[in-house]
């Protein structure tokens, strides 16, 4: 979208803060389930407008401000929530997924942000760096991993797990180098991990996770576009909880899995250009094609797994069959 042109009349910051309130008010963490998709989809639809556009200065006063209200929430809903059944994800930034079980609670890309927007505060990322025993790191690139935010990790005394060729000079006794065998697990306490080496592109090496927490598999992919990988999924053991990147092709592996719930990534990474951001659009277009979005009104699952696209900051609850 070039620019502001045909911004609602009253400022954009104001239609900004307008909109807000359907994308995000009527579902507090967690959830409903099922969750209203149409009207969910409309919000989080007339949302990509703000957010799908051109960098100005205004523009990242006011998405800053959004973005904040939204990781503020965030973080004190994994604060104060306390799991006595299943898994509470949250979605962060980017492809940044907060996990917490009964026991545990894990991290995946954890990111600050785009400091154009106003990214998580130093305060707030030690906020969240009391939060997580552990933060998995897919790859080396620059909106999956934050040094400054691994460095707090490190030195609170939390475990980060790298995959074995990234950061290779930075030593510490709380650094895992993820295995290059997936068939090896790490351990972390009650937590096991098994790391599958990806790809995304030709780019860089990219760790696929598998984790789990009180018995419960969570499966985390980053940017991985290497998809033979996933035909290895069942030495891991069932899947429970899906966190995958929007663009990355999980329609040509989501079945490999049989995953219950499918989470997706990586919408507004406001720190590429256009171009190279996929708006909410594109996922809700992918979800329809593969068969997985529900007709508009229809509430009746679709065969394969329940789908969910989140915006910054909110909490979905998952819950194991009696």
């Amino acid at each position: 979208m070039p620019g502001f042109a045909g911004w609602p009349a009253g400022g954009w910051g104001r239609w900004l803060r307008n909109l807000k309130a359907p994308s995000s008010a009527p579902w507090p963490a967690p959830l409903p389930r099922p969750t209203p998709w149409h009207i969910r989809k409309e919000a989080l639809l007339l949302l990509d407008f703000p957010l799908h556009a051109r960098r100005r200065r205004r523009w990242r006063a006011e998405v800053g401000r959004f973005y904040q209200q939204a990781m503020t929430r965030a973080l004190t809903q994994a604060a104060e929530t306390r799991v006595q059944r299943g898994l509470r994800v949250w979605k962060m930034y980017n492809m940044g997924f907060v996990v917490k079980s009964r026991n545990h609670c894990v991290g995946f890309d954890i990111h600050p942000g785009s400091r154009r927007t106003g990214p998580l505060s130093r305060r707030q990322q030690h906020r969240l760096v009391e939060l997580l025993e552990v933060a998995f790191v897919s790859h080396p690139h620059f909106d999956h991993l934050h040094r400054g935010f691994v460095q707090l990790m490190l030195a609170a005394g939390r475990k980060v797990v790298l995959p074995p060729r990234v950061l290779p000079r930075l030593k510490h006794p709380n650094i895992i180098r993820a295995p290059r065998e997936y068939k090896e697990p790490i351990r972390i306490g009650d937590i096991e991990a098994r790391c599958f080496p990806g790809w995304q592109r030709m780019l860089s090496p990219n760790s696929v996770y598998v984790v789990t927490l009180d018995g419960h598999r969570v499966l985390h992919n980053g940017d991985n576009t290497r998809h033979g990988v996933y035909f290895h999924l069942s030495d891991a053991g069932p899947i429970d909880v899906m966190l995958a990147n929007c663009w990355a092709g999980f329609g040509l592996w989501g079945h490999l899995t049989g995953a219950r719930l499918l989470i997706t990534g990586h919408e507004h990474e406001l720190s590429h250009t256009v171009s190279l951001r996929a708006p909410f659009r594109y996922t809700y277009s992918k979800l329809r094609r593969l068969g997985l979005a529900p007709a508009d009104g229809n509430p009746a699952p679709p065969a394969g797994p329940e789908c969910h696209i989140l915006n910054w900051g909110e909490g979905i609850d998952f819950r194991p069959e009696p």
